[in-house]
This record gives structure tokens, C-alpha cells and sequence, in this order.
């Protein structure tokens, strides 16, 4: 942020096992589908030599849930016959990607529903093929919040229709007038039902 089109906020990784790179060109990520900044493949950690590369990231500890992962690579490199950066990606041990071929366009890769608990140790194993270190960008991680239900369909719609009647309605009259409850809409009151309804406004 402020370069994210999501408004996302990018940190530097830091880790002192590992070199960090930085990229000797600009890449276009419009045609990535989540769309990440540019500067988030300006450097990249790695390895001095052709063995695995592991990063224990996020630092903290994660709560026991599951979570969307995406993980991001690109290489720098002008092809070159036999220099092929190719790897595996495992999280806590788990294959999470086989056999990744990082080009100089950059790549993705995620999963949408990962399980993770405590700490979270990422490795890259290099392919037996592969004479370049593995590397990696950059990484995204966000723990998947159940909802918990909606408001009735016909209370939302009236809703909606009074909002747009205001010039200016609250700032937070968006999304489920009532759910989730610590964050229903500014003078809405809701029942306590497992499909609530507006009780008073």
C-alpha cells in the first residue's frame, strides 16, 4: 500500500539464513488474478547454493483453522540451457506444490482452504534437474471467518431501499444490515434468531 489496487499492506521478510535478490527488471502483473504490486517481486529470498530454502513465515503463530495461501515467484534470470529453477513447494511438510517451473513472468500459487496450526514452515526442494536455488517473492495469508448465516432476504431488500433513499446514508450501510452481529448497520437492532430479522431501527 498505497501501490496495492486492494489496499493490501506488504512487509520485507526478513530471515538471516537466507540472501536476499533484488529483480534487475520490471514485471507486469495486471494478468495476475489477485493482482499484486509490482514492488512485491522487486526482491526475492533464496539460497547460495542448489539446496532446500526454509522460511518459517508468517513469524507468529497462526491459530488452528484454515486459511487462504498464496505465494508468489519469479525469475530474474535470461533462460540459459540447463539453468532451470525448478521446485516443490511444502507447507509443514505437506506437498503444496509440485514441480513449479518460476519463469521470468512471474507465477501464483494458492490454495483456498489450507489447514494451519502454530507455527508454519514453507520449504522449496529443489528438483534433481534443477542447477539455480529456489526462490521465493512474496506471500499472502488470510484465516477464512465463517459468516454464521444472513439476514432474512426481504429484510435486506427493504433496507437497501430505504439506503438508497438517504443522501447520505451511514457509512457502514453495506453488506448484511445484521451479520455479523458485532458489525450490524449504525441503528439497526436485530433478533437473535439464526436468520435474524430487523426488530426496530
Amino acid at each position: 500500500f498505497p501501490e496495492d489496487p486492494y489496499y493490501r499492506l506488504w512487509q520485507p521478510f526478513k530471515d538471516d539464513s537466507t540472501d536476499v535478490v533484488s529483480s534487475q527488471s520490471s514485471i507486469t502483473t495486471s494478468e495476475f488474478w489477485n493482482k499484486p504490486p509490482a514492488e512485491a517481486f522487486a526482491t526475492a529470498i533464496t539460497m547460495s547454493t542448489t539446496k532446500k530454502l526454509d522460511v518459517q513465515w508468517p513469524p507468529g503463530l497462526l491459530p488452528s483453522t484454515r486459511y487462504h495461501v498464496s505465494l508468489y515467484f519469479r525469475d530474474d534470470r535470461n533462460s540459459k540451457t540447463n539453468t532451470w529453477r525448478v521446485f516443490s513447494i511444502l507447507v509443514n511438510g505437506k506437498t503444496f506444490y509440485s514441480n513449479l517451473n518460476v519463469t521470468t513472468d512471474g507465477v501464483t500459487v494458492y490454495a483456498p482452504n489450507w489447514p494451519l496450526s502454530g507455527k508454519t514452515l514453507i520449504s522449496l526442494i529443489p528438483d534433481t534437474k534443477s542447477s539455480i536455488a529456489p526462490l521465493i517473492n512474496a506471500g499472502e495469508i488470510y484465516q477464512l471467518m465463517p459468516l454464521g448465516g444472513r439476514t432474512l432476504p426481504q429484510d435486506v431488500m427493504a433496507m437497501e431501499e430505504l439506503a438508497r433513499g438517504f443522501d447520505n446514508p451511514p457509512l457502514d450501510w453495506s453488506g448484511d444490515p445484521c451479520l455479523p452481529r458485532e458489525n450490524s448497520w449504525t441503528g439497526v437492532s436485530c433478533s437473535q434468531e439464526k436468520m435474524p430479522r430487523i426488530i426496530s431501527l
